[in-house]
This record gives structure tokens, sequence and C-alpha cells, in this order.
């Protein structure tokens, strides 16, 4: 069962809230299964993507930039399986993110790997 955060509850549990947009994307070494209990079958890939931070809701930002790991499928995606997000910095597509500090320096989606759809929000094309 998939739990939804309200935006005030996902705004609480982030450590960063920004308003930004995509600006490079690119695969990590990270090949296997969705380190999530549960979906092992759901094979990925590691991905970083970094966004140019417009403006900062809640938390403090070292610079203008924030690189945001996340995971693609490898493959088919498991029917029924999560919510996995990708992002085409040729869009230049604008979104609220709701994120938790990682270790070095990145960003993970607050609600977490298995649907981080449900830690952003698209808002409109920022150019």
């Amino acid at each position: 069962m998939i739990q939804i955060w309200s935006q005030q509850e996902l705004f609480n549990k982030s450590n960063l809230v920004v308003i930004a947009t995509p600006i490079a994307t690119g695969d990590t070494k990270e090949h296997g299964p969705l380190p999530v209990a549960g979906f092992h079958d759901q094979r990925v890939i590691g991905v970083e993507t970094t966004f140019a931070v417009i403006a900062v809701l809640k938390g403090a930002l070292a610079g203008k930039t924030l690189i945001l790991h996340h995971y693609r499928a490898d493959g088919m995606q498991v029917p029924n399986g999560p919510w996995l997000v990708s992002f085409d910095p040729k869009l230049k597509q604008g979104f609220r993110l709701y994120l938790v500090r990682q270790a070095h320096g990145r960003y993970a989606p607050t609600e977490g790997q298995l649907d981080p759809e449900l830690s952003m929000y698209l808002l409109s094309n920022a150019r």
C-alpha cells in the first residue's frame, strides 16, 4: 500500500525544499535490484540529476545547484512496482522538490526511493 503524505508532512520531514529545474542527468555505477525491501525483482540503474535551484523554501543550500540521487528501471519496469522518476533537462521544467540529505552532499526524495515521484511536483516550464 502506498503512503501518500500531505505537502505539509513532506515539508516537515524534508531537510531541503526547493523550486528547481534539471540541467544535467547521468547514470552512476549502481546496477542491480532496487535497494528497497520487497522490490528486489525491479532491476535499476542509479542516476544523478543536477538541478539549478530557483528558490529555497526550507533549509540551506551552499551554492545554486544540487544533485538528486534516484533510480531508473534497467529494462522492464515491474507491474504495480515503484514510481520511478526521470528528468529531461531540454524541457526546462520547474519542480518543487522535497528532499533529504544523503552522504557525499547528494539529496534523495523525502518519501524514499520506492516512490520518489511522490516527493516531486511539476510546476511549469521554467525558462
